[in-house]
């Protein structure tokens, strides 16, 4: 935002509130994944040590370890991204025109439009 004005005082004010949102929750974020990775650690490591024990240990063990690791990979983003299905609640296909239109409108709201904010599309008063 620095060195970008913005014509609108209350979408700047708007503006700044969200970027220093985003970034007091960054951090917090980042400490619980760092936790959770801990974790996970520990229970991969327990995991490792009970495989050494009988054949039921090492299966229950072996599923632990599993789906620890199922969790670490969830968590920093290791698996391919998941196929997401845009269907209404009576499963009906959503038209690729309204989910357009939806973004759209949610765009205008934040004061954005497809174009870009601080683009000469995104400005009118910035093509005069």
């Amino acid at each position: 935002m620095v060195g970008m004005e913005c014509k609108n005082p209350e979408h700047r004010v708007r503006t700044i509130v969200e970027a220093e949102l985003r970034a007091l929750k960054r951090p917090v974020a980042d400490d619980l994944i760092n936790e959770e990775l801990d974790i996970l650690d520990r229970v991969i490591n327990r995991g490792l040590r009970l495989m050494s024990g009988s054949d039921r240990d090492r299966v229950q063990a072996g599923n632990m370890v599993l789906s620890a690791q199922k969790r670490r990979a969830e968590l920093l983003g290791l698996d391919a991204p998941k196929k997401v299905d845009l269907k209404d609640e009576r499963q009906h296909d959503i038209p690729t025109s309204t989910v357009a239109a939806v973004v759209a409108q949610l765009a205008a709201e934040l004061g954005e439009d497809e174009a870009g904010a601080g683009s000469p599309a995104a400005d009118p008063a910035a093509g005069a």
